[in-house]
This record gives structure tokens, C-alpha cells and sequence, in this order.
């Protein structure tokens, strides 16, 4: 029974290290030159895709909201067909 608790101890001690070690800020290094390294500013654009009027599908039987029609037609007709809420995300 002791070398469980030994074990679990060593066990935990170990994950516990390994989440403080995750968790520290990373070492700076100085840079060779007297020169600071040049900064980057580009933009991104505000919006990464074209929104769409219509993403949703609405039903008799529920309604599926996505990011695309066609997914959210796809995810209906896993509904319509009688499948559950897992089989129509999966579609």
C-alpha cells in the first residue's frame, strides 16, 4: 500500500512540475546586434470570410445555425432524415 502512495505522489509531483514549467514566461535572449529587431504591422482584415444573409435553417422540428448555408442545409437534412443533434454537427 505504501509504494502506491509513493507512486501516486511521485506521480502527481511530477504533473505538477510539468504544468509550473508550461506556465513560465519564456527566457529573452539579447539580440547580436545594438539594433532592435524591425516591427511588424500589417493588418489583418477585419472580417476573415464574406458573412452570409442566411447561415441558419429553420425546421418544424429544430433549426440548424453554421458558419455556411450548405452546412446548415446539410445539418437539416440529418434532422429531417431522424438523426439526433450529434449526427447533424457531425454533417
Amino acid at each position: 500500500m505504501a509504494t502506491i502512495t509513493s507512486k501516486c505522489t511521485l506521480l502527481i509531483s511530477c504533473i505538477a512540475i510539468l504544468g509550473l514549467a508550461a506556465c513560465s514566461e519564456p527566457q529573452s535572449t539579447p539580440l547580436a546586434n545594438s539594433e532592435a529587431a524591425p516591427v511588424v504591422t500589417e493588418s489583418l482584415p477585419t472580417t476573415l470570410y464574406a458573412p452570409q444573409n442566411r447561415p441558419d435553417v429553420r425546421g418544424q422540428i429544430g433549426a440548424v445555425s453554421a458558419g455556411h448555408p450548405l452546412a446548415a442545409q446539410a445539418g437539416m437534412r440529418v434532422l429531417q432524415n431522424g438523426g439526433n443533434a450529434t449526427d447533424a454537427v457531425i454533417a
